[in-house]
C-alpha cells in the first residue's frame, strides 16, 4: 500500500515530454517525485537542498511546493534561473491560496489552520517570533515574482486535487469537455473540517470562469526559449497499479494520447486497441485508434459527452430521454453475443481459508443456481461518461475492461446508477426506480437483493483502482459526508471533534491516568484545579532544557514561600488523612510531576492513559501525537468552565471511586483497581461453557465495569451459517446471570463491529479470543479503536471446549 500512495504524487510530472538526454536538477528532498525522475533518467537527474545551490547549469530545474518554505522566494527563483542553459526550463508546482479546497474547509498546509491563504496571511507570520512554516500564493502572485526575475515566458497548469495527488491537470484557459463530479474524488489535507464539497462546485467554477482561479494547485513551464508543451489536458490513474495505469493527453494539435504509465502497462495498452476492434465488429461505434511505438493515438473530439447530452435532455424532454436510454442500452446489448448460462465471479486473491468459505458463500448468495443472460464480452464501463454524442449517436472511447460471460443486467445497473451520481437533482426531475423497471433490472434502493449487480461492479472496480488497500488512506484524505454536514455548523473542526477536544476535555479522565503536554502556565493552573482529583503521572514537554525537571501546582515549587501557605498543604493534608491522594504526602517534593520528553509516552498504553494538551498553540503539539499514533488527548483551556466527570478513580490498589448522589449524598465506594474501567467482550454464548466463563472471568479481572455483546438469532445465522441451539434471550439471560458481568447488550443485526459498538458504549478495552490475530478485518478494527484510545486485550480459548466441538459430540450421540 504504501508504495502505491508514495507513487501518486508523481502524477505531476510523470507525462512531462523532457527532450532526450537532458540534465535534471531536483530542488527539494529525496521524495517519491525525484525517486521517479531518477528511476526514468538515471545520472541525468541530480538533487539540491532549496537551501543549497546546484552546481553548474541544467537544461530542467524542477521544485514542487519546496519553494514555498522559504521566506525570499523572490531570490530563490532567481538562484533558478541563473543555474539554467540557454535552452533550459524551470518547472514549478505551486500550491494555490484561492483554491477551492481551501473555501470548502481545508487546512492551510503550513499554518495548519483555516482561511490563512485566502487572507493572505494576515493574522500570521506578522511577528518575527511567528514560526515560518511556509505560504501559498495566488496565481496574480506568481506572475508577479516570475516577472520579478526576469521569467517572462511561461505556462500555467491547473492542477486538481493538488500537488500530493494530482490525477488532472489542465493547461490555462482550457475548460474540461467533461462533467468532473463524476470523475474526479478530491484529497485534503484535513477532511475533518470540510464544510462544502468540492465535487459539487466544478461545474459552477467553469460556469463561472474561476475553475483555473480557484485551481487547487498550479504546475508552472518556464521556457527560457518560450516552447512550451503542447498539452491541454492530462489524466493519470495511477491507482490502478503498475500494470493498468494509463496517462491520457490531450494535444492542441487535435490529438489525444495514452501511454501506459509504467513499463508494465503496455500490455494493457494493447487490449485497450483490441477491445475498440471488438466493438467496431459488433457494429458500435468507438473513436478511431491506433499505436504508434507504444502510444495510442486517437483524434481529439470537441462533443459533449454522452452524460451531459443526456443530462440536457432531461431536463427539456423526459420523453426524448427515455428514448435516447433505450438506445444506450440497446449498444450494451449489441457489444456483444448473449447466452445462457450460470455466473461465476472471478475468484481474488485470499489471504485466508476463511476469507474464501465467506466470498464463496456471498456468491451462492448473490447468484444462486439459475441460469441468466450472460455477455460473452462484457465491457463493464459502457456508461454516458466514457462516450460522446456525435451526430445523433453515441460514441465510445475508454474501453479498457472487458470480462468474460458478465450478467447483462450489470453494464445496464451501472449505466443507470452511474447517470444519477453527478448531480443529485436529476433524481427530482425523474426517480431512477422508473428506468431500472423499464428495463427489468432490480432496483437496488428498493428490492431485496436488487445491489447485487451494483456490487458486482464495486468489488471489481476496487481492485482495479486497488480501494481495498488504499481504504485506510482515502479514509484520511477523502471528504466524509457525515462529517460535511455536521461541520456546517462548525466550520474549523468536525463536531465529534469539536466536542471530544474541546467540550469533552474532561471525558474519561477520572479512570485512566492523566498526561499533561506542556509545562508553562496552563499545566501549573491545571495542577492547582485538579491535580488533588486526578492521577497526573506525568508530563511531557518538547523543551530539552525541562526535561528531567518536575512540574508542580501554582505556588507549590519547593524554593517559593507560597508553599508555606497553610491553606493549600491542608488541602493536600486532608486528602491524605483520606486516604485519597495516591500515597502522595503534603510535602512540596512529593507534589512535583516529573517532565519527560514526547517518546516517554511509548511506555504507556492505549486504553490507560489521556493526554491534556495545556498549551496555548496546540495545532503543532496534536500535529506530533498524531504522527505518534496517539489519539486519545484533549485540549485545557483554564479560561473555560468544566463539567467534572461525577466519579474520580484513583489509580492505586484500595481505590476509591468518589462520587456525589443528585441529592448531594455520598456515593463512593472502594473496589479492587483494576487495570481498565470499561471493558467489552462480543460472542455468541451458545451452549455456554467453561470456555465462556474463563474469557469472562479474566476480562472482568482487568476492568471494572464489563460489557458483554450477546449475537441475536439472526446474526448468528446471517454469519455463522447456523441455527442457534439455544434462543437469544435465553442466551443473553445465562450470560446476565454470570457474576463476572455488569451488562448484557444485544450485538446489533447489521452493525456489529467493534467500531460500532465502541461508539455505542466508549469502552477502553476489547477482550477476545486469540483467532482474532488471524483475522485482518478485525485486525483494522484494531486500528480503529487504538485512533480513539481504546485498546485490545487477547486472551487464549480453553484447549478442548468449544460451541462447536458440543455440536459435533451431540449430532455423534445422537
Amino acid at each position: 500500500m504504501q508504495e502505491l500512495i508514495r507513487e501518486l504524487p508523481t502524477a505531476l510530472i510523470r507525462w512531462y515530454p523532457f527532450r532526450q538526454d537532458s540534465s535534471i536538477c531536483y530542488m527539494g528532498e529525496n521524495d517519491s517525485v525525484y525517486n521517479m525522475l531518477e528511476e526514468k533518467y538515471g545520472d541525468a537527474v541530480s538533487l539540491v537542498d532549496v537551501t543549497g545551490e546546484p552546481e553548474g547549469n541544467f537544461d530542467y530545474i524542477i521544485c514542487i511546493g519546496y519553494s514555498e518554505r522559504v521566506r525570499d522566494i523572490q531570490a530563490l527563483l532567481k538562484l533558478f534561473k541563473s543555474h539554467l542553459t540557454s535552452e533550459g526550463c524551470l518547472i514549478l508546482g505551486m500550491h494555490n491560496r484561492l483554491g477551492i479546497r481551501y473555501f470548502c474547509g481545508d487546512r492551510d498546509p503550513y499554518t495548519e489552520r483555516n482561511l490563512d491563504g485566502p487572507e493572505d496571511y494576515r493574522r500570521v507570520y506578522s511577528k518575527d517570533e511567528d514560526d515560518f512554516a511556509g505560504r501559498t500564493y495566488d496565481r496574480h502572485q506568481l506572475e508577479s515574482l516570475l516577472a520579478g526575475v526576469g521569467l517572462s515566458s511561461y505556462k500555467f497548469y491547473s492542477v486538481f486535487s493538488g500537488l500530493e495527488q494530482a490525477p488532472f491537470i489542465f493547461a490555462d484557459g482550457y475548460i474540461p469537455n467533461e462533467d468532473l463530479t463524476n470523475r474526479h474524488f478530491p484529497v485534503y489535507h484535513y477532511p475533518g473540517s470540510l464544510f462544502l464539497d468540492e465535487q459539487m462546485m466544478y461545474r459552477t467554477l467553469q460556469d463561472n470562469g474561476l475553475f483555473h482561479t480557484m485551481a487547487n494547485a498550479y504546475l508552472i513551464e518556464c521556457p527560457l526559449n518560450g516552447e512550451c508543451s503542447d498539452a491541454l489536458q492530462i489524466t493519470s490513474s495511477l491507482d490502478r497499479g503498475r500494470d493498468k495505469a494509463i496517462i491520457t493527453i490531450i494535444h492542441s494539435d487535435g490529438t489525444v494520447t495514452k501511454q501506459a504509465a509504467y513499463p508494465e502497462g503496455q500490455e494493457h495498452i494493447q487490449e485497450l486497441i483490441r477491445h475498440n476492434e471488438m466493438l467496431g465488429i459488433r457494429g458500435v461505434d468507438v473513436v478511431d485508434a491506433h499505436i504508434e511505438n507504444g502510444i495510442v493515438i486517437m483524434p481529439y473530439i470537441k462533443a459533449d459527452t454522452g452524460q451531459m447530452y443526456l443530462e440536457k435532455l432531461l431536463r427539456t424532454d423526459i420523453r426524448a430521454f427515455l428514448e435516447k436510454m433505450d438506445e444506450f442500452r440497446g449498444l450494451i446489448l449489441k457489444s456483444s453475443d448473449i447466452h445462457m448460462g450460470r455466473y461465476t465471479e472471478p475468484e481474488p486473491d485470499f489471504k485466508s481459508d476463511k476469507d474464501r468459505e465467506a466470498w464463496l458463500r456471498r456468491c451462492d448468495q448473490d447468484w444462486g443456481q439459475e441460469d441468466i443472460r450472460l455477455l460473452k464480452d462484457g465491457f463493464i464501463d459502457m456508461v454516458p461518461l466514457n462516450s460522446m454524442y456525435i451526430d445523433d449517436h453515441f460514441v465510445f472511447f475508454d474501453q479498457e475492461f472487458c470480462l468474460p460471460d458478465l450478467p447483462v443486467d450489470v453494464p445496464v445497473s451501472r449505466m443507470i446508477f452511474t447517470f444519477f451520481c453527478g448531480d443529485p437533482q436529476l433524481r427530482r426531475i425523474l426517480d431512477p426506480a422508473v428506468l431500472y423497471d423499464r428495463y427489468g433490472v432490480p432496483d437496488p434502493a428498493h428490492t431485496p437483493g436488487g445491489n447485487k449487480y451494483l456490487n458486482m461492479e464495486f468489488r471489481y472496480f476496487d481492485r482495479i483502482m486497488h480501494r481495498d488497500i488504499l481504504r485506510d488512506y482515502y479514509g484520511t484524505v477523502r471528504i466524509n459526508a457525515d462529517t460535511l454536514n455536521s461541520n456546517r455548523q462548525r466550520m474549523n473542526y468536525s463536531a465529534e471533534d469539536y466536542k471530544r477536544l474541546f467540550e469533552d476535555t474532561f471525558e474519561g479522565t477520572g479512570t485512566r491516568r492523566l498526561v499533561l503536554f506542556g509545562s508553562g502556565r496552563f499545566a501549573k493552573i491545571f495542577l492547582t484545579r485538579y491535580g488533588h482529583l486526578y492521577d497526573v503521572c506525568m508530563v511531557i514537554d518538547n523543551n530539552s532544557s525541562r526535561q528531567g525537571q518536575k512540574l508542580y501546582p501554582e505556588g507549590y515549587e519547593p524554593d517559593e514561600e507560597a508553599l508555606k501557605k497553610e491553606s493549600l498543604v491542608t488541602a493536600w493534608d486532608e486528602m491524605s488523612k483520606e486516604g485519597t491522594d495516591d500515597g502522595r504526602k503534603a510535602d512540596s517534593a512529593d507534589r512535583g510531576i516529573m517532565i519527560y520528553a514526547s517518546e516517554h509516552l511509548k511506555t504507556l498504553k492505549h486504553g490507560e492513559y489521556k493526554v491534556i494538551i495545556c498549551i496555548k498553540n496546540y495545532i503543532s503539539v496534536m500535529k506530533q501525537l498524531d504522527a505518534m499514533g496517539i489519539y486519545e488527548y484533549a485540549i485545557y483551556d483554564p479560561g473555560k468552565d468544566y463539567r467534572i466527570n461525577r466519579y474520580a478513580k484513583r489509580g492505586c490498589e484500595g481505590e476509591y471511586l468518589a462520587g456525589v448522589s443528585d441529592n448531594g449524598e455520598d456515593v463512593g465506594r472502594r473496589a479492587k483497581a483494576a487495570k481498565y474501567h470499561v471493558g467489552y467482550t462480543p460472542g455468541a454464548y451458545d451452549m455456554f461453557h467453561i470456555g465462556h466463563v474463563n474469557l469472562l472471568k479474566k476480562s472482568k479481572e482487568m476492568c471494572d465495569y464489563l460489557i458483554v455483546g450477546v449475537m441475536s438469532d439472526e446474526a448468528i445465522r446471517l454469519f455463522k451459517k447456523k441455527e442457534p441451539v439455544i434462543p437469544y434471550e435465553q442466551r443473553a439471560a445465562v450470560v446476565a446471570s454470570c457474576r463476572y458481568v455488569d451488562e448484557v447488550v444485544e450485538i446489533p443485526y447489521m452493525r456489529g463491529q467493534a467500531d460500532e459498538a465502541w461508539k455505542l458504549y466508549h469502552f477502553d478495552v476489547l477482550f477476545c479470543g486469540s483467532d482474532y490475530v488471524k483475522d485482518e478485518g478485525r485486525m483494522r478494527e484494531r486500528e480503529f479503536l487504538e485512533s480513539h484510545g481504546a485498546t485490545i486485550e487477547i486472551f487464549p480459548y480453553t484447549e478442548g471446549t468449544s460451541s462447536s466441538l458440543i455440536r459435533d459430540r451431540l449430532r455423534q450421540d445422537y
